[in-house]
């Protein structure tokens, strides 16, 4: 739940790519989320939420996910 007591807005799968590629991640594809998502992430995806046929991200999730992806170079 978000700060303000409102369920946060999901990101569509092309929102999501964009929206972590501004956050630093290389580029990834609508269709590699597709992929991934298709596989039950096959633990590589970020976690996703699916209502019927319709697949959305929580900014959250991505920023935890990214991070967690991240490898640091020393």
């Amino acid at each position: 739940m978000a700060e303000n007591g409102k369920t946060p807005r999901l990101l569509s799968r092309k929102e999501a790519a964009v929206y972590l590629e501004t956050i630093g991640c290389p580029r990834i594809s609508v269709r590699t989320l597709e992929k991934w998502a298709a596989n039950k992430n096959a633990g590589n995806g970020p976690p996703f939420t699916k209502m019927r046929k319709a697949v959305g991200y929580q900014r959250e999730d991505l920023d935890q996910w990214a991070w967690r992806e991240a490898k640091r170079i020393l």
